[in-house]
């Protein structure tokens, strides 16, 4: 077999990690003082801007998994994927399914609205436009939904430690 005559092609270029103007953008969305990787996701943004305590990112983090175990992946790279994985026992799915449905019946108790801001920023993972333009009255109900995330999360924490 002949080589093809012409200019043989440059080897390709590999990047070790983000360009000096994707690190701008972080360090602009999530400011100079904080972690840069937390400008990765919603959450982590939020909570970069002190507008979520710890507390609340964790309710939101946790919340997402549980979609994931039982919705299925919402993006197609495999951040769900911790935990049990596939030794996942029928006793484990049970409660992943009981959490996710008290967790989802507490936030449509305060508004549906609640539940699908909390959807938007800790599952598929979209910014909430409040972070780029003045807060409006309906931009709060994602704050309240992760409030109630975290609350909820607290009493079966408590509950838990009681019935050990």
């Amino acid at each position: 077999m002949r080589n093809k005559p012409g200019p043989k092609p440059k080897p390709k270029q590999t990047r070790d990690g983000p360009t000096p103007e994707q690190i701008l953008k972080k360090i602009a969305l999530v400011g100079p003082t904080a972690d840069i990787v937390l400008a990765e996701y919603p959450l982590g943004v939020l909570l970069a801007r002190k507008l979520i305590t710890q507390a609340q990112h964790d309710a939101g983090m946790h919340y997402a998994w549980l979609f994931g175990k039982v919705i299925g992946r919402t993006k197609p790279v495999s951040w769900g994927e911790r935990g049990h994985g596939s030794n996942a026992t029928n006793e484990f799915d049970e409660e992943v399914m009981k959490s996710w449905k008290a967790a989802c019946e507490a936030m449509k108790s305060r508004n549906r609205a609640v539940k699908d801001a909390v959807d938007n920023a800790a599952v598929y993972e979209r910014l909430p436009g409040f972070l780029f333009r003045p807060m409006r009255p309906a931009d709060k109900w994602l704050l309240i939904g992760l409030e109630t995330l975290a609350q909820t999360i607290d009493r079966w924490r408590y509950n838990a430690r009681d019935a050990a």
